[in-house]
């Protein structure tokens, strides 16, 4: 199991565009990539502005658009109740 951490998500992905060029030979042995993505506070809107709230942002889920693979990341978050406000669309 590897784990990378990159930056420069809003320019173009760099750093995981970096990482990928440096290490061409990890990736015929790759099963499953997994991302956190907006590690933060969770914010709402009041009066018009974004207001960070003292809770994490924590339910962003994305995978490989392969159909077997989101039908079990999404059977996943609903046995964990990992959203609010009905299930997420799965599209």
């Amino acid at each position: 199991m590897l784990f990378v951490l990159t930056s420069g998500h809003m320019a173009g992905a760099a750093g995981t565009q970096a990482f990928i060029a440096a290490h061409p030979e990890l990736f015929p042995e790759v099963v499953l990539e997994m991302h956190l993505e907006h590690a933060a506070r969770e914010a709402v809107v009041v009066d018009g502005e974004v207001v960070p709230t003292d809770d994490p942002e924590v339910r962003w889920w994305f995978t490989t658009r392969a159909p077997r693979l989101e039908r079990l990341v999404a059977e996943s978050i609903a046995a964990e109740d990992l959203y609010e406000g009905g299930p997420p669309p799965c599209d």
